[in-house]
């Protein structure tokens, strides 16, 4: 019979929580570089000293929460994909795009930084939410391609060409405070500029 965390582990997590939570919001408001221990420790209301009881060091704040919304985003792409399993080509595709796209915009604080971050030393790279997202639309392309949709060859360009766009569009989208539009990439990858500029 699984117990229930006792109270010192929730008062832990609750902790960790509210201090990766003010390493993510100092670090959009501010930028990394201001984002101090001292400044992350009064977002938190903590003191200083409290930090090194959960995390090393600076770098391990910023490791922790890059590992912690991976970890909250990935069941979510995993559970898009398989709510579209059963329906048809397009429709799949595009209740994929859409719950992959509410999976992070749910995390959109994160995603910002996240672009911010991408070629900084201080987070190791880590493409695995990139590589879920591959395989997922690799499937649902690879199972359209066996029903004669297209030739089953192209279906690793046909990927690499959707996930290309939809990394432009969401770099965009937060470069400009704008919401993703996933209907929008599909119908452009699906039916080309004059189809996707038909009124939905």
């Amino acid at each position: 019979m699984d117990r229930k965390p006792d109270l010192k582990s929730r008062m832990r997590e609750t902790a960790t929580a509210a201090i990766l939570d003010a390493v993510e919001a100092l670090a959009v408001e501010r930028g990394v570089d201001a984002t101090s221990i001292a400044a992350i420790a009064e977002r938190a209301g903590v003191a200083v000293g409290t930090l090194y009881n959960y995390f090393p060091d600076r770098e391990g704040m910023f490791i922790a929460l890059f590992r912690a919304r991976r970890a909250e985003i990935a069941p979510r792409i995993a559970a898009a994909a398989a709510a579209a399993a059963e329906l048809p080509f397009e429709e799949r595709l595009r209740a994929f795009m859409r719950g992959a796209n509410a999976a992070f915009d749910d995390k959109r604080a994160f995603i910002q930084l996240a672009i911010t971050m991408d070629a900084t030393p201080l987070i190791p790279k880590d493409t695995s939410l990139l590589e879920q997202i591959q395989q997922h639309v690799h499937d649902i392309l690879a199972a359209a391609a066996a029903t004669g949709a297209f030739s089953a060859n192209r279906v690793d360009a046909y990927m690499h060409v959707l996930i290309g766009a939809m990394r432009g569009l969401k770099n965009a989208q937060v470069a400009a405070d704008e919401v993703f539009d996933a209907d929008f990439l599909v119908d452009t990858f699906l039916h080309g500029v004059k189809g996707a500029s038909r009124p939905r």
